[in-house]
């Protein structure tokens, strides 16, 4: 992997795939059938609660900025017990792109490629992560620049073709099972959703040029991450109702279909609906990367491959039907994520203690 120098906005833009790109699919399958008809409340609480795991990244990434998050652990608790961190918080992270890969291929298959057996989707899919990961991270920032203009554009474009179909009457009854369902969506969402941004800590903050622009940055990203979720959600909703919402896989693909510019440009959602793509593949370019440094230099070489055919052998092997991976994602995936936010709490907090016994 080649020498890796970034500007703060390329690194920054970097926050916004893990976020967006795991709401689609699972996230959004989560919020829907715990909050059911309140789903966009949810989203609004997670804004709230995931500011908490967004101010922890912030501030483990301002430590100690000439180490990356291995090496940070190595020296907060010690060559052994940083190891077993490192090792818990890589396993959590690959069980993360296990779901993901699966989560974005299975949406393909189904969608565009119906005959295609999804073990070659995901072959496919990982041959340019590959590419991508030995790049080098500049060059995956680089790439992500380039997609966040084409999901900018798609988002403006779906919204404005389903400004018409909106009915507000499809969000009534407010809190129709009370404050419990969406309060509890929205703390699992900020779990599984921000939790993931904590694999950007694989890059030292002294690699970044520009370092005073960093917290305006990652603040817009995060702002922008979740008014794309916000968009998502409530356009499904308000439009299909939550009956059909929970009827269909990917109610924010099926949503799409209503979309008709100008009365005679239609069935534009597969070209819209690339921006999930597009941010799976920047997500699973990052997961990639973390896991590639995780080993001694001169072992690194053939690490991004080994780990991408690991990724799709065990999203294969685990997840062999729909039912199978969305009861994982509804009662396992949150628990995986929270497992590892724990991880970086503990981090976290031994930074603040040291900061505090050097002050006294």
């Amino acid at each position: 992997m080649k020498k890796d120098k970034l500007t703060a906005f390329s690194f920054a833009c970097l926050l916004g795939s893990p976020i967006f790109s795991l709401f689609s699919g699972v996230g959004s399958y989560n919020l829907i059938h715990i909050a059911g008809i309140d789903a966009w409340i949810s989203v609004l609480i997670s804004f709230i609660f995931g500011i908490i795991p967004f101010l922890i990244f912030l501030y483990i990434f301002n430590y100690q900025p000439t180490l990356n998050i291995l090496e940070k652990n190595k020296y907060l608790f010690g060559k052994y017990l940083g190891t077993i961190f490192n090792l818990l918080i890589n396993i959590f992270i690959f069980f993360i792109g296990i779901v993901q890969l699966f989560n974005i291929s299975n949406f393909a298959i189904s969608q565009f490629l119906a005959e295609t057996p999804i073990l070659w989707f995901m072959i496919l899919f990982g041959l340019l992560i590959i590419y991508n990961v030995y790049t080098g991270i500049e060059n995956i920032s680089r790439v992500a620049i380039i997609f966040l203009g084409v999901i900018i554009f798609m988002t403006i474009i779906s919204t404005a073709g389903l400004a018409p179909t909106i009915d507000t009457s499809n969000l009534k009854p407010y809190l129709e099972n009370g404050v419990i369902p969406p309060f509890k969506a929205g703390l699992i969402l900020s779990i599984t959703n921000v939790t993931p941004i904590f694999i950007l800590l694989i890059v030292q903050k002294d690699k970044i040029s520009e370092k005073q622009n960093l917290p305006k940055y990652f603040t817009f990203f995060y702002f922008l991450s979740y008014l794309f979720a916000f968009l998502a959600i409530f356009l499904c909703l308000s439009s299909l109702g939550i009956y059909l919402c929970k009827i269909y896989q990917y109610p924010e693909y099926t949503v799409l279909k209503k979309i008709s510019l100008f009365k005679f440009i239609e069935r534009i959602e597969n070209f819209i609906y690339i921006k999930w793509i597009l941010n799976s593949f920047i997500m699973l370019s990052l997961i990639i990367y973390h896991l590639s440094f995780s080993i001694k230099k001169e072992s690194r070489k053939l690490i991004p491959t080994i780990s991408t055919l690991l990724l799709i052998f065990f999203s294969s092997y685990i997840f062999k039907n729909n039912i199978l991976f969305y009861f994982i994602g509804l009662h396992y995936f949150p628990i995986v994520c929270l497992a590892l936010f724990i991880l970086y709490l503990i981090i976290g907090i031994n930074i603040f203690i040291r900061k505090r016994v050097r002050l006294f």
